[in-house]
């Protein structure tokens, strides 16, 4: 089914697999790899599902943590995520942040200040 005209979208630029392995992209023996960025449409329903999903399943995780905190209190948590070509938002694994482009930064602080 082809999409509404005034269906939402947003904009996400994604890195495609490797362009190109062919002769001409060898060098001295290595392989040069060519980065293409395009922009992809994705409908902002998916995006929301997908972002219900995502969080939905953090406070999940979270809450059990808080549960075997004996007496400690979580006050922030700070994840760093990122979208795919099709929507779905991962986490993205400790140390590679500063290498990962178009990373997401949620920062969680509680509403109120703990007792």
């Amino acid at each position: 089914m082809p999409p509404k005209k005034n269906t939402r979208t947003i904009s996400i630029v994604t890195q495609l697999e490797p362009a190109n392995n062919s002769e001409d992209s060898l060098r001295g023996g290595e392989r040069r790899w060519l980065k293409i960025f395009t922009p992809q449409e994705i409908p902002a329903e998916i995006l929301r599902k997908n972002a219900q999903e995502f969080f939905s399943d953090i406070t999940y995780m979270f809450d059990a943590v808080e549960d075997n905190m004996r007496g400690l209190v979580l006050e922030e948590i700070e994840l760093t995520a990122t979208i795919s070509a099709n929507g779905k938002i991962s986490l993205i694994a400790g140390g590679l942040e500063a290498g990962v482009a178009g990373a997401i930064k949620f920062v969680f602080k509680r509403s109120k200040p703990a007792p």
